[in-house]
């Protein structure tokens, strides 16, 4: 069954969580079987593509090509992607966990407990950690840019973000279950310009904006944050 907090079910309040000084947040298991069933639904097409009677090989299936084509990841037997490094909340405005826009190069690798994966002199990218830091002139942080998993740049596919904004709004959600805790975004920008390549809704909040890509299933789901300095 669904859940209703993500695509494929109605939205529904998210349940509030107490904080820790281990977790930023505290992370819903409806919320957490919810990002499983989002990445599950990548693989209609692939189910589609399978030829009738086929053999019952225990082989996990391929990543099917419109999946990859979308930036979506089809998921591959149990291989689920899992989330790697400490866990952030995201923080509008701001940053994520003790990550602030203004930070230098040597306080991000701290806190991020990795040297920057990709580096060059505008940017401090975790490729498998689905997260860009921007960097100005004097190499300090000016916008993060946080990316759902099977989200493209050149390099490469993003992993998963390990962090969610307060209390539990996590990649893979619907618009509606979004603004049921944040509310109506005070702006609403239709396509990818200023966003991630493929964006079709972006929804500015005050210190955030949000962006939207469209799922294979037709749905719009929650693909990107962006903080600005």
């Amino acid at each position: 069954m669904l859940s209703p907090l993500y695509a494929g079910g109605k939205p529904a309040l998210l349940p509030r969580t107490v904080m820790t000084s281990k977790r930023p947040w505290a992370r819903s298991t409806a919320a957490s079987l919810a990002a499983a069933t989002f990445f599950a639904a990548c693989s209609c097409e692939k189910t589609k593509e399978s030829p009738a009677g086929a053999g019952t090989s225990a082989a996990p299936p391929g990543p099917s090509a419109s999946a990859l084509e979308q930036g979506f990841p089809a998921p591959m037997g149990s291989r689920w992607p899992k989330p790697t490094g400490p866990q952030f909340a995201v923080l509008a405005g701001q940053g994520i966990g003790p990550i602030r826009l203004g930070a230098k190069v040597a306080t991000v690798e701290r806190h991020m407990q990795a040297s920057c994966e990709e580096r060059a002199s505008g940017v401090c990218r975790y490729l498998g950690r689905g997260v860009e830091f921007f960097l100005d002139g004097e190499q300090r942080v000016e916008r993060i840019h946080l990316h759902r998993v099977g989200r493209r740049v050149p390099s490469g596919e993003f992993g998963v973000f390990n962090g969610a904004i307060p209390p539990d709004l996590q990649f893979g959600m619907l618009p509606e279950a979004v603004q049921q805790h944040l509310g109506k975004p005070k702006d609403v920008v239709q396509g990818e310009t200023g966003g991630h390549p493929g964006s079709i809704e972006q929804h500015a909040y005050e210190g955030m904006v949000l962006e939207y890509d469209r799922a294979p299933s037709g749905q719009t789901v929650l693909s990107g944050i962006r903080i600005p300095k």
